[in-house]
């Protein structure tokens, strides 16, 4: 009987053993199977595209490019995005939040764009005096996406672009002087409201 106990046992151990050896290999497997995911997953890349010139007199556009630069295609793609600018001692203007045209699948390397909407108040000009007032334009939003295994990724933006002073030009345009252009930075709760 002590023979038969000593047996069932080592069974025991060896069935334990065997089942731990499964689950590492079975957690290995699994661990290949997300790398190899997070490798072949399509990966958005969002800029903004620069410019040096408004017009006080319109709506001005901020473009805004997005790649693609993962091996497989971004389905259900839906951004959102805002435009602020501030001028040192004047309220901020903020354009409105809203979604922008994009194609709803965006495929390796091939770049899109869109725009968000802000305002150069006509009042600036008369205002912004000194040639050299610092002025930050920002840009932020949100793309969502799903990937082909059916993951759905969703990634906050933020872009800043600094100027260090404007110029009068013909056409009632005004030229930037830019000091920084576009640079992501941390955005903070609070710092916009939409």
């Amino acid at each position: 009987m002590s023979r038969q106990a000593d047996l069932m046992e080592k069974n025991n151990e060896v069935g334990l053993a065997a089942a731990n050896a499964a689950q590492e290999s079975a957690k290995a497997a699994n661990d290949q199977i997300e790398m190899m995911k997070e490798k072949e997953r399509a990966r958005l890349q969002v800029t903004p595209l620069d410019f040096d010139a408004v017009d006080p007199a319109e709506p001005n556009k901020i473009m805004i490019e997005f790649v693609n630069i993962g091996p497989t295609n971004a389905f259900d793609v839906r951004v959102e995005a805002g435009a602020k600018v501030t001028v040192d001692g004047l309220k901020p203007e903020q354009g409105e939040y809203t979604d922008l045209a994009v194609p709803t699948m965006l495929k390796p390397e091939k770049a899109e764009s869109s725009w968000v909407v802000w305002d150069f108040p006509r009042r600036w000009r008369d205002e912004v005096v000194d040639d050299r007032a610092k002025m930050i334009f920002e840009v932020v939003g949100q793309i969502k996406y799903r990937d082909v295994f059916e993951t759905t990724h969703i990634e906050d933006f933020s872009y800043r672009m600094n100027v260090y002073g404007i110029e009068d030009m013909p056409r009632n345009s005004v030229k930037l002087k830019l000091m920084r252009k576009w640079h992501p930075f941390d955005l903070h709760p609070g710092e916009w409201e939409f």
